[in-house]
């Protein structure tokens, strides 16, 4: 008689540990929710997580506002380092009667922001904005224009 059981009830539980940090600034993210099934943690100010008891088979997904989730398996047993690649759009700040970029404008984040929002100037009136997060806010400022909040 054969008798058939699944793989997580005979691989050995291991603790998963790792720090989780933004994949353009390499800053620590706080807020990240770490899970393989039931367990789940979350990484305070310095980016670091832990769970005790998960499966050499298992997969962790890590995921937060403002990233694309990502997946990590959790074999080899190892200290994990996990880059999240930030959401991010593209911003155009125009003048509304020519259509034209204004070339001195500005974008910036409040500075009681929980988690920094970059607004990186790529050309003449353009930006690249990331983490693009729910309910964050940006201000966009330039000489001669009446300045907007965008929320």
């Amino acid at each position: 008689m054969f008798a058939v059981f699944p793989s997580s009830l005979l691989l050995p539980k291991v603790a998963a540990s790792g720090i989780v940090r933004d994949d353009v600034s390499g800053d620590p993210i706080a807020g990240v929710r770490v899970s393989s099934g039931t367990l789940a943690a979350t990484t305070p100010a310095d980016g670091t997580f832990g769970l005790a008891r998960v499966g050499l088979a298992e997969v962790l997904l890590i995921e937060t506002d403002g990233y694309l989730p990502t997946r990590v398996g959790v074999f080899p047993p190892r200290q994990l380092r996990v880059a999240l690649a930030p959401r991010t759009f593209g911003l155009t700040v125009r003048d509304a009667e020519t259509g034209e970029p204004i070339s001195d404008a500005s974008v910036t984040t409040p500075a009681r922001a929980s988690a920094a929002v970059r607004a990186q100037a790529i050309s003449s009136g353009r930006f690249h904005i990331g983490p693009a997060r729910r309910q964050m806010a940006l201000t966009v400022e330039a000489d001669g224009y009446t300045d907007a909040s965008l929320a």
